[in-house]
């Protein structure tokens, strides 16, 4: 059975060992190309109703206010169902050391139940405790797996990693095993 990936990324000014650059493509949609090519795996883009703040500073306010009010942000559309899945991939990057309230949106309209949810997390330094525990809290009766975390600034050179990764997890032969 064909994994899905299910993902949330940001391109625009972002921070990136210590300083503040350009992205024309996320780090962690990056990452989805990687582990796409790997495991063909079906793909489901989280974007927002109204986009976030190109400006970094001014992004990381807004998410900073999601976290701390609960918001849930609209999306643009919605996946309806992941009943056709037994593995997800949930590929985000941590914002104030947890998963952006985006993702929750989106994961906590589905019902999870029963699936192994597999976190990608790209990061500029912050650890992915917090993040788990979200999605364990957003994806109740799901079974959170192992993550694979990556360094933004590493995203360039950690394909030949995150493809392994993906093909020891989500391979069509590995599914019919875990």
């Amino acid at each position: 059975m064909r994994p899905l990936i299910i993902f949330f990324s940001r391109a625009g000014e972002n921070y990136v060992n210590g300083d503040l650059i350009h992205l024309e493509t996320g780090n962690t949609e990056r990452l989805v190309s990687f582990l796409r090519e790997a495991t063909d795996a079906d793909v489901f883009r989280i974007e927002p109703e109204e986009p976030y703040p190109e400006d970094y500073m001014e992004c990381t306010r807004v998410s900073k206010e999601e976290i701390r009010t609960g918001a849930r942000p609209d999306l643009r559309a919605y996946l309806d169902s992941a009943e056709s899945y037994d593995n997800i991939v949930v590929a985000f990057p941590i914002w104030w050391g947890t998963c952006p309230n985006i993702v929750l949106t989106q994961l906590e309209r589905l019902n999870l139940r029963g699936k192994r949810i597999w976190p990608v997390i790209t990061h500029e330094g912050s650890g992915s405790r917090k993040a788990v525990k979200a999605l364990k809290k957003a994806c109740p009766g799901a079974r959170v797996m192992g993550s694979l975390a990556v360094h933004g600034a590493e995203v360039s050179v950690a394909e030949e990693t995150v493809k392994a990764w993906g093909a020891s997890r989500l391979s069509r032969e590995e599914n019919t095993t875990r």
